[in-house]
């Protein structure tokens, strides 16, 4: 049950990344059952080996999924939780979000990332909330320039506790800056000036 990875020099967050997009992409259903699919290349079994080997030497890469043709063919745990056991992945969720954002916008479930959260959200969007959060767009979720507080940091330990991760974020915890006026770092995100 083993396949391969492209050749070259694979970094940490490559891996994370690649392997969330697998993830993401295996999870989805395909566009239409009546369209054939083409069979995948045949896959070189030493480049999975010596990508495998480099996964294996990342202290902090725990486990390593390859999907390939539809099928996972590469599973393994090197350190850490074994593979079916829940895990907190903070911030390869971002890939894994991008992929499948980009993914509905190519199948017609978001019209483009200029397109307004809110609607997106529906019901999960609390009346208190906020009214600047109807000028969140797609791109401003995915380039993490929300405008809203940062749940990261001092903000941790009371967003994941709270009851509704989407209310606690969009009900009074706007920051000063408008959606989009701010370059948020991942590590440091603190807004700029007051927008």
């Amino acid at each position: 049950m083993r396949s391969t990875v492209s050749p070259g020099a694979v970094g940490r967050r490559g891996l994370l990344a690649g392997a969330g997009a697998a993830i993401g992409l295996a999870a989805l259903p395909q566009a239409s059952a009546a369209v054939p699919q083409a069979a995948a290349p045949a896959v070189d079994a030493r480049t999975l080996a010596r990508a495998v080997e480099r996964a294996r030497g990342l202290d902090q890469l725990h486990a390593l999924v390859v999907g390939h043709g539809g099928a996972i063919v590469f599973a393994e745990a090197f350190r850490g939780p074994a593979l079916d056991v829940p895990v907190n992945v903070k911030s390869v969720s971002k890939t894994v979000v991008a992929v499948l954002t980009g993914i509905a916008i190519d199948r017609g479930l978001i019209a483009g990332v200029d397109a307004p959260m809110a609607p997106l959200l529906g019901p999960l969007v609390p009346a208190a909330a906020d009214p600047r959060v109807e000028d969140i767009t797609v791109d401003h979720l995915l380039t993490m320039r929300t405008g809203l507080e940062r749940t990261s940091g001092p903000n941790y330990g009371q967003w994941v506790g709270s009851a509704n991760w989407v209310a606690y974020v969009l009900t009074g915890r706007s920051s000063t800056c408008r959606a989009g006026a701010c370059s948020i770092r991942p590590a440091a995100t603190t807004c700029c000036p007051p927008c």
